[in-house]
């Protein structure tokens, strides 16, 4: 019995360092593609994202959903940055969680492409995925818990 709990111990801890391994091969200068406007058109409105590099450590960004009425119905503050050896998606959304900052960590990249971030004490979403396209579309999906349930969003972002 205390073989297999050594055991998977083992794996636990070895495969979560091989995991951040993966996210030290990355910097910030990664996600300099988010630059610039974007925007998802719904029939309900449209939901726009405006980023902007501040540093070599920084981006930040802009969302909001304005309705056809021309309403802003959810708008966010945004970021990228690196602390110590990781990268963090920050969102603060507007009358939401006490308008308190939560942190998304970089989890993950295949092939450049799909950007991972998670955070698994929220309950949605609890990860937060980015997948580049080309130059001027990306998509986004959010997952996680939601009233006990798994739910899954996604939206395909064109750039302006």
């Amino acid at each position: 019995m205390n073989k297999l709990l050594f055991i998977f111990i083992l794996a636990v801890t070895t495969g979560c360092s091989q995991k951040q391994n993966t996210t030290n091969t990355i910097g910030i200068q990664d996600f300099f593609w988010l630059e610039g406007d974007w925007e998802f058109k719904s029939e309900n409105g449209i939901y726009y994202e405006k980023w902007q590099s501040t540093s070599s450590n920084f981006i930040a960004g802009k969302g909001y959903f304005i309705s056809e009425k021309n309403d802003t119905l959810y708008s966010q503050k945004m970021k990228v940055i690196k602390e110590d050896e990781n990268i963090f998606l920050i969102l603060n959304a507007k009358n939401f969680n006490e308008d308190r900052d939560v942190k998304y960590k970089f989890i993950n990249t295949y092939a450049g492409n799909d950007f991972f971030f998670e955070n698994l004490f929220k309950d949605y979403p609890h990860i937060i995925k980015y997948s580049v396209l080309n130059d001027s579309t990306c998509t986004v999906l959010m997952q996680g818990n939601y009233n006990g349930k798994t739910k899954t969003e996604s939206f395909q972002l064109s750039k302006k």
